[in-house]
């Protein structure tokens, strides 16, 4: 079914879109699902909570000079209107009764489709990325609080449950090539997300990377252990000192898309650090601390 549920998904839209520095148009958003979560326990004085789960489409214009940074849009197939089209995943926890929500919306940006907020602000221990028993929503902390939860799909190459982003496909040809970490010592090692950059070629075992072929980490962690901290660090990181106020280290954070900012004090010398979720800490106010 298609809903258009309001100044809620105008809010998702605005959040999602606004911020980049490329160009995309929202040309549909459906509700495909709608249901009570929590076998319709009522958090507190806010009530019971909804899960929506749908999609939003959107459309971008090669053309257009704000998505001249998107790397290969235009091999990308397009649309009987020239543009590109794609669709991302959308996944929204909300009360039952808007009216008794706090009017506040966190959205998270789902690292790898994760959604994390449950985890982090409600202790949820089961880390569901479906929550719908009673069980998934921890101790019910931003439920309680009235908060709306969205999150969007931005990658392509997860696979659900997670949220993921339906990327238009790009004929390109040439060499393609990425690193990976290991989580402890072995000879070979296939990275999970592979099978997602395919070569022209399947059969082709002389491409370096090729699915059907083990990759040696050998090589790629001989390079790491070379590297120091030095080689790689940020040298001249923004810093604030400890009197800026809160909203101006919450810009920083948002102009300059960083998650920790070195907070330092007389003759320059370090204090501290401020982290993103310092500054959400202090939003939410004094009722909860975060572990």
């Amino acid at each position: 079914m298609r809903s258009n549920v309001g100044g809620l998904l105008a809010f998702v839209v605005c959040a999602f879109v606004w911020p980049l520095d490329t160009h995309a148009e929202v040309t549909t958003v459906t509700i495909a699902n709608r249901v009570v979560v929590a076998g319709g326990q009522a958090f507190g004085q806010v009530g019971p909570y909804e899960k929506l789960t749908g999609t939003i489409e959107f459309a971008l214009d090669p053309a257009d000079k704000h998505n001249s940074r998107i790397v290969d849009l235009e091999h990308a197939t397009r649309g009987s209107d020239g543009r590109v089209h794609f669709s991302a995943d959308l996944y929204v926890l909300r009360p039952v009764d808007t009216q008794k929500g706090n009017g506040a919306l966190l959205f998270e940006i789902a690292n790898r489709g994760r959604k994390g907020l449950l985890g982090r602000f409600n202790r949820a221990a089961n880390g569901s990325q479906d929550p719908t028993a009673a069980a998934d929503f921890g101790d019910g902390f931003l439920m309680k609080e009235g908060y709306t939860l969205v999150w969007v799909g931005w990658q392509f190459d997860v696979q659900p449950p997670f949220v993921r982003l339906e990327a238009p496909a790009a004929k390109v040809e040439g060499r393609v090539r990425f690193s990976f970490i290991v989580d402890e010592k072995q000879a070979e090692a296939s990275p999970a997300d592979l099978p997602a950059y395919l070569p022209v070629d399947a059969n082709d075992r002389t491409v370096i990377g090729n699915p059907i072929r083990a990759l040696s980490s050998h090589d790629s962690m001989m390079r790491i252990e070379s590297v120091r901290v030095a080689h790689v660090m940020t040298r001249s990181p923004i810093t604030l000192y400890s009197g800026t106020p809160l909203s101006r280290a919450a810009s920083v954070f948002a102009d300059h898309k960083i998650g920790v900012i070195p907070i330092v004090g007389e003759h320059e010398r370090l204090r501290g650090v401020l982290s993103y979720a310092d500054v959400l800490r202090a939003i939410l106010g004094p009722k909860r601390t975060l572990n």
